[in-house]
């Protein structure tokens, strides 16, 4: 998983295919990493100045800032500058957003703490309580229904939110994420709360292990998780070698940037980029039901028009600040979409369904970082199960063409048992 991603995410092609596997196999595909998308999407405006403030302080990976940055403009727009949309509802440029990658030397922590820091200096009222309730959020979000919440560990809420005490935390949460025109919420020991246009931003952080243990492709087919955009990173960015110093000028204008995007209000103008616009998503969508992309991301690509329009709205705040959307801003935001849904197959394609599926993918992981092949005593220590679960664990591995067995060669002269050697197959 962790090579395919740092040698390159493969940007779905806008073609019409009749499935998902023939299209991979026929269609050509154009090769992107990370340096294409931050080249195209922060070249200039708010996102080129955030990415260097942030690159001089800290090595964490500079898509992750590219994210953040996204984040704290759409927070900054708030609920003040609306785009119509279908069947006349209007969306606000919220984003729900996972920065992934391994445990350690990621800094993801540190990507989302200078954006929220930055972000608090400019509009602090934007900054929602990190430490919340159902309850103690309504009451917030019912004087002022705009704001982001930044969540350190992604997956600790997911847990957090099956408690008994948080019940219908997660329903709230998603029904606020579109932003409806009035939201009530009633509680039998107290008063009646009255949330209207909400847009609720979430920045969140996790590594890839967490969500394969605590998320099944079926929790990514709709609701609560197809309404986030995750961004994972697999190397860190360039060292810092010298001291971080405060850079008060460059701050400045970060901020000032970010307070003039605050004072934006009204319904956005889309007049220039809307029938480009259209035509793109139609064929867009109409591969995505055909199956020419991840199936289990279909909840999220139904989300692709709304989630252009505000990365739209997004970037033309990091270009120009204005409500009337350019086609610069437009192609930006199309780039960005197809990349995180490209990224987005990378990384789901470990989820699985149920104990057993994700007992699979913890072998196929196991045997990547072996290098795709392991003899059967480190699987065993890697892996450990009991001799009958793994059994069946390696043996639903070869049935699904996965992974092969073969006796290791022994060396003449050469005692003891003979290994059984597992290949990871491609």
């Amino acid at each position: 998983m962790n090579d395919k991603l740092a040698a390159g995410l493969a940007l779905l092609d806008q073609k019409e295919a009749p499935g998902r596997e023939k299209q991979v196999r026929e269609t050509p595909r154009r090769r992107v990493n990370e340096a294409d998308i931050i080249a195209k999407v922060a070249d200039r405006g708010f996102l080129r100045s955030y990415l260097d403030y942030c690159t001089d302080s800290t090595d964490a990976p500079p898509i992750f800032h590219i994210g953040v940055g996204l984040a704290i403009l759409g927070a900054a727009l708030g609920n003040r500058v609306r785009i119509p949309s279908w069947a006349r509802q209007e969306i606000y440029p919220n984003l729900w957003l996972v920065l992934i990658a391994p445990s350690g030397f990621m800094r993801k922590s540190a990507s989302l703490r200078l954006g929220k820091n930055l972000l608090r200096q400019a509009v602090p009222k934007t900054i929602l309580p990190q430490d919340w309730t159902p309850e103690k959020l309504a009451t917030i979000l019912q004087d002022d229904a705009a704001g982001v919440l930044s969540i350190s560990e992604f997956t600790r809420v997911l847990a957090m939110l099956q408690k008994d005490y948080n019940l219908g935390a997660k329903e709230m949460l998603t029904e606020l994420y579109d932003s409806p025109a009035e939201w009530v919420v009633e509680r039998q020991k107290s008063k009646k709360k009255v949330i209207e246009n909400a847009a609720i931003s979430i920045m969140a952080a996790t590594t890839l292990d967490w969500l394969e243990e605590r998320v099944e492709n079926k929790d990514l087919r709709g609701g609560f998780l197809a309404r986030f955009l995750f961004l994972p990173a697999t190397k860190r960015g360039k060292r810092v070698t010298k001291r971080p110093e405060i850079t008060h000028t460059v701050a400045l204008k970060l901020k000032d940037h970010l307070v003039t995007v605050a004072e934006l209000e009204g319904q956005a103008d889309t007049s220039e980029v809307w029938d480009g616009f259209s035509d793109w998503l139609d064929k867009y969508e109409r591969l995505a039901e055909s199956g020419g992309m991840a199936p289990e991301l279909k909840g999220m690509y139904s989300r692709t028009g709304t989630t252009t329009l505000k990365l739209a709205l997004i970037m033309q705040a990091s270009l120009r600040p204005q409500i009337e959307i350019t086609q610069e801003a437009m192609d930006r935001a199309i780039a960005f979409i197809k990349f995180i849904h490209a990224v987005t197959a990378q990384v789901t394609g470990t989820f699985a369904d149920g104990w057993f599926g994700k007992k699979i993918q913890k072998a196929i992981r196991f045997l990547q970082e072996k290098g795709g092949r392991c003899t059967r005593r480190d699987l065993s220590r890697g892996m450990n199960e009991p001799k009958k679960q793994l059994d069946q664990i390696v043996g639903a591995m070869i049935e699904q063409g996965r992974i092969k067995a073969e006796k290791e060669e022994k060396m003449p002269g050469k005692k003891g048992p003979i290994a059984t050697i597992y290949t990871l197959l491609d």
